[in-house]
């Protein structure tokens, strides 16, 4: 009884630790990847962020871009609209205008952070279920997979970086764990199974394509066992309808999605990565390393090896106990096992997913942790299961204890990796270089500044947004031409401070400025940013 009344204040204690390291790295998050400008500008643009030639821009106007501004309503219209004419679904865009227009008149990283944080700890719980559900309510591998999950560097990356992965690993697992309770209880009536399956099927495809794959699995293997076991047809077809009714109700409401999915660029290249042969080693190996890196602490290779040892081991055991024809005490104890049926719907679904995700995703280094999340802590939990399993056929009355301090052993050194990782600054997208870029640009607010751009590639300007939101104004000047006009506020300054996109046009339009602004005879590299040079230009 004492035992059980410790075990949930224990759990709640490991949540809230694992919170509040996941708040501690937010704070440190100092800038944002393009991407999160994106989802901040396509939920709550007014005018769309358009550089207009050889004029200058008030800084605010670029700012408004990325806020709900005081005298605004919320506009779901212009957040499906904006992203239909790009290639993601909605709901996650929703969600982040809806928090952006209770706090009207602030652009914040706390408004994206915030809604990771609640999805972190939704899917949190929802692993817990699960685990409980397969392992027949086992206190200390429920406990393994959530602190392995918890303080996993990868999470906490897909925490800090505010798109809609967090959204989509809550939407995946809360998907599994609906459709483990009704294999394992057997209980599937609309109200408490159906209707469920159709709601997440539609939210899932309004969140993330990626949602289509992890449903693709756990609809297949669902329809197959109610198909071929002791369920009747009628159930099968019925399971199917519920299914396609979701995506048919989502492709009503968002025709979009069947443009982004089959034409799209980004449909495209998934379409053009997933047929190809050649890639197959390369892409593999690409995710493994990174979820090894990221979720397992580097650890996962050890662990394998030890599993194969001790799964030759048993087998060789086991061949010798049938030749040598005897039947010990320990060869015909049952071996722990957890719910069959579940475990193969996750291992499926895990598996299938993993692949075709890393036959697809895009390979951009570390940035690609987050097309991976929704498995994480799905893998964590074969880990577990499956070490479980191996020392469980060596269990006898005498070393039982010595086989849970090695799976004790084992968990500890896999969270070791990962708290070791975490003080590495495994966690991605924090951009701490930031900080004093933007500190630099605050002090120089009052310099005239100037932005060469390329017509043609303008998304690269909003990348250092908001190290350009701290200037009062900008001048941006297009690279597509040379005839650079004179500025009288240009040609009466004594240094100004140029962002000039790489490339061979940008340098034409730079030498330009120079020369039709009085004479800029000197010229000095500031720093480098991701996709531009700051150069200070002074006579």
């Amino acid at each position: 009884m004492k035992k059980k009344m410790l075990y949930t204040p224990c759990m709640l204690f490991l949540l809230i630790i694992q919170l509040c390291t996941a708040v501690w790295f937010c704070a440190q998050k100092q800038g944002y990847h393009y991407d999160e400008y994106y989802s901040y500008y396509s939920s709550n643009v007014t005018y769309a962020l358009v550089p207009t030639d050889m004029e200058w821009k008030d800084t605010k106007e670029i700012q408004s871009e990325f806020m709900v501004l005081e005298d605004e309503g919320l506009d779901y219209g212009m957040v499906k609209l904006m992203q239909s004419l790009d290639v993601h679904p909605p709901l996650y865009y929703y969600l982040l205008h809806t928090v952006c227009g209770l706090t009207k008149g602030v652009f914040s990283k706390w408004q994206g952070l915030s809604v990771n944080l609640l999805f972190f700890v939704l899917s949190w719980l929802v692993l817990l279920q699960i685990t409980k559900e397969i392992t027949h309510n086992d206190k200390w591998k429920t406990m393994a997979v959530c602190a392995l999950f918890g303080f996993s560097p990868a999470v906490f990356s897909g925490i800090t970086f505010i798109r809609m992965y967090m959204l989509l690993t809550f939407e995946c697992l809360l998907l599994l764990y609906v459709h483990i309770r009704a294999v394992m209880k057997e209980k599937r009536t609309f109200p408490g199974f159906y209707l469920p399956v159709i709601l997440l099927s539609f939210l899932g495809f309004h969140t993330h394509y990626y949602f289509a794959v992890f449903l693709f699995f756990v609809a297949a293997s669902t329809s197959l066992y109610l198909f071929f076991h002791k369920e009747t047809r009628r159930a099968a077809f019925g399971y199917a309808a519920s299914v396609l009714s979701g995506l048919i109700l989502s492709v009503i409401t968002y025709p979009a999605c069947m443009r982004h999915i089959f034409r799209g660029y980004r449909g495209t290249e998934a379409q053009e990565a997933f047929f190809a042969v050649s890639n197959i080693w390369e892409r593999l190996t690409f995710f493994f390393d990174l979820t090894n890196e990221y979720t397992f602490g580097s650890m996962l290779t050890i662990w394998l090896l030890v599993m194969i040892i001790l799964g030759v081991t048993e087998k060789v055991i086991k061949n010798y106990r049938n030749l040598s024809k005897k039947h010990t005490e320990n060869a015909e104890k049952p071996v722990w096992q957890p719910d069959k049926k579940a475990v193969a719907l996750t291992a499926v679904v895990t598996l299938g997913y993993f692949l075709v995700v890393a036959k697809t995703a895009l390979l951009n280094a570390e940035e690609a942790i987050r097309y991976e999340m929704p498995v994480y802590g799905l893998l964590i939990l074969l880990v577990i299961l499956l070490t479980t399993r191996q020392l469980s056929f060596f269990e006898t009355e005498k070393n039982r204890r010595w086989l849970a301090g090695f799976f004790i052993g084992v968990c500890i050194l896999m969270l070791f990796g990962e708290i070791y990782g975490l003080a590495k600054g495994k966690v991605c997208f924090l951009y701490p270089e930031d900080a004093e870029n933007i500190a630099w640009a605050k002090e120089h607010e009052k310099e005239p500044v100037v932005y060469i751009y390329n017509t043609s590639n303008q998304w690269m300007i909003w990348d250092d947004s908001e190290e350009l939101m701290q200037y009062e104004s900008i001048y941006f000047v297009s690279s597509d031409h040379t005839d650079v006009k004179q500025d009288a506020r240009l040609s009466d300054a004594e240094h100004v401070y140029v962002y000039k996109m790489r490339g061979d046009a940008a340098d034409e339009t730079y030498k330009e400025l120079k020369k039709e602004n009085g004479g800029f005879n000197n010229s000095k590299l500031i720093r480098e940013l991701l996709y531009c040079d700051l150069y200070e230009i002074s006579r």
